[in-house]
């Protein structure tokens, strides 16, 4: 008796009113509602996963930025003032040095270095007197721990 007969061709109707449902229980598991947030089928899903991905590489970067302080800290010659052909030398003389003796040693490297050339009076011969400056203060110190 719910159905209605269809005038034209005579076939009952079936009576939708009964059999309505809500979208929420048409939702899989994990969706939240019917406007889309959180919903795999909607843009929202999109954004979320834009973000999702952006915050992955924020979280990369950061993590390689901690390495990379932590690369620095390891490696001590990045704070050392010194000429760049002599990079190799310094590194060579200091390599059987402790590495708390290492550290100290190139941070007065660095110290002679500064001090011989801000000592210089004339521009141009300011690298070249604080390279022998601090080259010679080097031989001399290694030469005084290997000998005493």
């Amino acid at each position: 008796m719910n159905e209605q007969a269809d005038l034209s061709t005579g076939h009952a109707l079936p009576d939708f009113s009964s059999n309505r449902r809500r979208k929420s229980k048409n939702l899989y598991k994990g969706q939240i509602g019917q406007y889309g947030q959180n919903n795999d089928s909607g843009h929202f899903s999109h954004s979320v996963q834009r973000e999702r991905k952006l915050n992955n590489k924020a979280i990369d970067r950061e993590n390689s930025r901690l390495h990379e302080n932590a690369r620095r800290q390891m490696e001590p010659m990045l704070n050392v003032m010194h000429h760049p052909h002599d990079r190799d030398w310094i590194l060579g003389q200091v390599d059987g040095l402790k590495f708390l003796e290492r550290v100290d040693v190139l941070s007065e490297y660095s110290v002679q270095w500064l001090h011989a050339y801000n000592a210089e009076p004339i521009d141009f011969r300011k690298e070249g007197a604080a390279r022998f400056a601090a080259n010679t203060w080097l031989r001399t110190i290694l030469q005084c721990k290997t000998d005493g």
